[in-house]
């Protein structure tokens, strides 16, 4: 798990309309890294490598609609936590019901106003930013501000996941600290540190 991210949050655009995606990225380009994906398995790689903050997929494309390039990336452990903003070329009250009962955080139809996908784009990273911050924080200790047994648990199983899959051994030491309480960081310290 790492700290709250300070930089830019990264968006990955997927649409198979190159000039939809050239216009959702002069939108957006300004104020956040973009990745685009031009079908839905490019989509789903580049999620996976990359891992992006938020996702604008789109509905209708050919060989893998929108809501199941959403299905698989919401199955997978890796991915299952990036939110995602449904976009269609045309309107319709079914598709959009659908988006949202799939797990879209939102749905956003053309003709598209650059202001509204900005803001529905910020309130999105905000609200990303705020889970992250939360889940940050519950990972350390509130008296000495260090890593606490859930953050010890969470990584034992990520180390012990990485040795199965490279057959390597997996090794810790536990040492008992006299004087704990002397071991603090001062928080505002863990603004400049990522895990």
């Amino acid at each position: 798990m790492e700290h709250p991210k300070n930089d830019k949050n990264t968006i990955l655009l997927i649409n198979n309309n190159q000039s939809v995606l050239d216009t959702l990225r002069s939108i957006l380009a300004p104020d956040y890294p973009i990745i685009t994906a031009a079908s839905g398995e490019k989509g789903i790689t580049r999620t996976l490598s990359v891992k992006p903050d938020l996702i604008l997929l789109d509905v209708m494309m050919p060989s893998m609609n929108g809501f199941d390039i959403m299905d698989t990336l919401k199955k997978a452990l890796d991915t299952s936590g990036v939110p995602i903003i449904m976009t269609s070329e045309k309107y319709d009250v079914s598709i959009e019901e659908k988006a949202l009962n799939l797990g879209a955080v939102d749905f956003i139809a053309m003709p598209f106003n650059s202001a509204i996908i900005k803001a529905r784009v910020k309130n999105q990273i905000r609200i990303i930013e705020l889970i992250h911050t939360i889940e940050f924080l519950g990972m350390l200790d509130p008296l000495t501000n260090i890593r606490n047994r859930r953050s010890f648990n969470e990584r034992l199983n990520i180390e012990w996941r990485r040795c199965v899959r490279e057959k390597t051994p997996l090794s810790f030491l536990m040492i008992d600290v006299d004087k704990f309480k002397e071991y603090t960081i001062p928080t505002d310290i863990f603004r400049e540190i990522r895990f």
